[in-house]
């Protein structure tokens, strides 16, 4: 640590105390509020499941900077404010099921129910270019289930 990190009053490398050990891009408070919600929803999460919904929620945060897709500014009030909506889904829609995510948008809770729900059958419809980009590139980095089928596009009426 340099002379002037001390004085600054730094201790360690900035990812030494909230980063989890057995991943670098997953912060502490992120995960606890992710694994506040699967135990409050009684839905199991395993860690490769975890790992890609926070990855999906700062994707969306990323992207929301140059194209409007939430309100929410931090991974965790993607988890708190919209996240939710999809673990709702994934208790109350049957197994094998088929769903339509209609105005699809930043892809909530479409992709975060496709990432909780590997064997449903997900369609997202989605009218804005932009959206649709950045739904295309969650499904590439993601690795959203085999049986979802999104973005569709379709044309403002």
């Amino acid at each position: 640590m340099t002379q002037r990190a001390n004085a600054a009053g730094l201790r360690g490398p900035p990812h030494s105390s909230p980063w989890l050990a057995y991943t670098r891009y997953v912060r502490e408070d992120e995960l606890a509020c992710l694994a506040r919600l699967a135990e409050e929803w009684k839905f199991p999460l395993s860690p490769e499941t975890t790992k890609r919904v926070i990855e999906f929620c700062r994707l969306l945060i990323a992207w929301n900077v140059r194209v409007n897709l939430t309100g929410a500014r931090t991974v965790a009030e993607v988890v708190g404010e919209h996240v939710v909506d999809a673990f709702a889904m994934a208790r109350l829609v049957p197994p094998g099921s088929s769903v339509v995510d209609v105005g699809a948008g930043g892809g909530l809770p479409g992709v975060a129910f496709a990432i909780l729900r590997p064997d449903a059958r997900l369609t997202m419809v989605e009218p804005r270019a932009k959206r649709v980009a950045f739904l295309r590139h969650c499904r590439a980095r993601v690795a959203v289930g085999e049986h979802s089928s999104f973005p569709r596009t379709c044309g403002r009426s």
